[in-house]
C-alpha cells in the first residue's frame, strides 16, 4: 500500500447566492401552426428537455469563465472529464433534492475509486436562483476559498456539473465543481 500526501480543500462555507430577479420557467411554446399539444408527457418532455440543455450551456459558460481566469492568472486551462463530472453531477442531484447545500462528504472516496492516483482534491459547491452562470462565477470568484481551488496550480482536470430544481415556478441553479490532478 503506498501513501499518498494529500491535501484536500474542504470548502466551508459553500457559496450561496441571494438573486434579485427570479426567472420562471415558461411553458412549452406552441408549434409552428400555432397548436397546443395537450398531452402532459409531450410538454413535460419539452420541459425537461429545455432544462437540459439550459444545465448543460450552463456548466459549460462556467467551464469558460473557469479557463479565463486560469489563463489571465498564468494557469494552464482545466480539461473537463466525464468520471469528474458524472461525480458532481451526481452530487449536485443530492444537493437539488435535498435542498440542502454542503460538501459531499465521501469525496475522498469517491474520487480515490475514480482516480487511484491522486494527490490533490478540491470542491466547490454553490446555490444559486436564477439562470446566470456569471453570478455564480462571481460569487466563486469573490469568496478567498473557492477562488484558490479555480486558480489552483496542482489541479489539472474538473467535473462542473448543475442541476436545476424549480419550486413554486422558481427555478434555482444547484453547481458543484470537483478538482483533482493525476486522473485520465
Amino acid at each position: 500500500m503506498s501513501s499518498h500526501r494529500i491535501r484536500v480543500r474542504r470548502l466551508i462555507p459553500a457559496v450561496a447566492l441571494a438573486c434579485s430577479a427570479v426567472v420562471a420557467v415558461a411553458p412549452a411554446p406552441a408549434s409552428a401552426t400555432g397548436a397546443v399539444h395537450n398531452t402532459a408527457a409531450t410538454s413535460s418532455h419539452r420541459n425537461v428537455a429545455r432544462v437540459h440543455l439550459q444545465v448543460r450551456a450552463y456548466d459549460d459558460s462556467l467551464l469558460s469563465r473557469v479557463n479565463t481566469a486560469r489563463s489571465q492568472n498564468s494557469r494552464h486551462a482545466y480539461t473537463m472529464i466525464a468520471k469528474l463530472h458524472r461525480l458532481a453531477r451526481s452530487w449536485a442531484a443530492h444537493l437539488a433534492s435535498t435542498g440542502v447545500l454542503e460538501h459531499n462528504p465521501a469525496l475522498v472516496t469517491d474520487i480515490s475509486r475514480l482516480c487511484p492516483n491522486w494527490t490533490n482534491l478540491g470542491e466547490n459547491v454553490g446555490v444559486e436562483g436564477g439562470s446566470s452562470a456569471g453570478q455564480m462565477f462571481s460569487a466563486y470568484m469573490h469568496s478567498p476559498p473557492h477562488r484558490a481551488n479555480i486558480l489552483d496550480r496542482s489541479y489539472t482536470v474538473v467535473g462542473i456539473a448543475t442541476v436545476t430544481s424549480i419550486q413554486n415556478g422558481i427555478k434555482t441553479q444547484w453547481n458543484v465543481m470537483d478538482f483533482a490532478n493525476h486522473c485520465h
